[in-house]
């Protein structure tokens, strides 16, 4: 220890515990969150679902989570930023101020719960009835996290999502008129019907992909991400996982993102479909190996 008056009465324990840390937050009253910045947050959820009462900064995801009834708003304390942000000596000066300010607003609700739990039992304990009808839905947050580890990453947009069935969808639309003018200027009757039924069955497949997903309430059938790897959203039939598969194989072999799902998609999307109502599963060196009951493609290079 380097503070010798502390010894026998703290340990670090370099490793996580997931049971330990299970039964502290079950044996728990109250906890600290204090982010700068928080989507979400995880421990908070999880730890408001055993009945801890939580000191929360009031930043970004934290705010969802009061308002779900996560914990008391007589709990939430100011947010600050980080002395590294500043980038003169008056702001500096007054990143201070606020953190100094959210200090002593984190202390004061230590006191005032401590307080509570020694002179006023009952109306700590009622504190916990607030509690009680917490909804850990994190509702738009969920897709800041997504957005977030998109960022980081690297992968590419989603392989299939209710904005590019609707990009490909205007595309195919696109196309058949395309078809018909060029029909017409060339007075080729056969190309203009051929074209024309061609694409509009190619916007079928869209606008029956963008409703499938509304259906369902996701956000996404499918994504790929730099290695190769196509993951697709796990309640979907093995046909319709292998289907988009596929598309991302062909839609995105280009680099491109959403505009390979304007461009492309209306023209190699029926063949994804032809492809997996065969059973196709590649050729041997670019195979399509199904992982975790669907819920993951590779593609092996």
């Amino acid at each position: 220890m380097h503070r010798p008056q502390y010894q026998g009465q703290f340990k670090f324990v370099e490793e996580r515990d997931f049971e330990l840390s299970r039964q502290v937050g079950a044996g728990s009253d109250v906890m600290g969150m204090f982010s700068i910045d928080e989507p979400g947050g995880l421990a908070n959820q999880e730890f408001a679902l055993m009945m801890v009462k939580h000191i929360v900064a009031d930043r970004g995801g934290l705010k969802d989570f009061v308002k779900k009834g996560g914990t008391l708003k007589d709990l939430v304390v100011p947010g600050f930023e980080l002395i590294s942000s500043a980038t003169d000596h008056q702001s500096h000066l007054k990143i201070q101020q606020g953190r100094m300010r959210s200090a002593h607003a984190i202390l004061g609700a230590m006191k005032e719960e401590l307080r509570l739990y020694h002179h006023d039992r009952d109306r700590y304990k009622r504190e916990f009835e607030t509690i009680q009808h917490f909804n850990p839905d994190w509702g738009e947050r969920a897709k800041v996290y997504v957005d977030v580890y998109r960022s980081t990453d690297g992968s590419q947009p989603s392989a299939k999502s209710g904005t590019t069935a609707l990009l490909a969808l205007l595309g195919a639309l696109a196309y058949v008129a395309m078809a018909l003018l060029t029909g017409f200027l060339q007075n080729n009757t056969t190309l203009a019907i051929g074209g024309m039924t061609f694409f509009l069955s190619s916007a079928f497949l869209f606008g029956e992909e963008w409703l499938f997903m509304k259906r369902h309430v996701i956000q996404q059938m499918g994504s790929r991400d730099p290695s190769g790897v196509i993951w697709t959203y796990p309640g979907l039939s093995p046909f319709r996982a292998n289907r988009v598969a596929w598309h991302e194989r062909l839609v995105h072999a280009i680099p491109g993102g959403a505009w390979m799902d304007l461009l492309l998609a209306p023209i190699l999307d029926p063949l994804a479909v032809l492809l997996a109502v065969a059973g196709v599963q590649g050729e041997s060196r670019k195979t399509l190996h199904e992982l975790n009951t669907g819920a993951k493609y590779l593609i092996a290079a």
